[in-house]
């Protein structure tokens, strides 16, 4: 019976520690999308100063949740990202339109990925 016991507080721990993991993500993938999205809308509209000021939020955002999603996330997607969005703020500086635009939706594709691959499906659990 202790095993039952130890069996139902370890499945208890990981399912706690899963869940965190995923509202944590789900928090960070939100204000990075949103700046993301913001930053690449303004740029297609022609308004650079404010697809710079959201490109940095988005760096910013990113640098944060880049060391707290390293803890349960795959390091190549996160870098992927990281990477992309490192990007911005010189290709928008030096009026590249579309290849920041480009970039934004790269990003935004990236952390879609990540935020898929890390919840629960049958897929991803076989």
């Amino acid at each position: 019976m202790k095993r039952l016991w130890v069996v139902l507080g370890l499945a208890v721990f990981i399912l706690v520690i899963y869940v965190t993991g995923i509202l944590t993500l789900d928090v960070y993938k939100k204000d990075a999308l949103s700046a993301l999205e913001s930053a690449q809308k303004s740029a297609e509209s022609g308004n650079l100063k404010d697809a710079e000021k959201y490109a940095k939020q988005a760096e910013k955002i990113w640098i944060e949740a880049e060391n707290i999603l390293s803890i349960f996330v795959n390091h190549k997607d996160l870098s992927e990202v990281g990477l992309s969005v490192a990007k911005l703020e010189p290709l928008i500086k030096a009026k590249e339109v579309g290849a920041f635009s480009a970039e934004c939706r790269r990003s935004i594709v990236a952390l879609i990925h990540i935020y898929k691959s890390e919840m629960f499906s049958w897929d991803n659990f076989l």
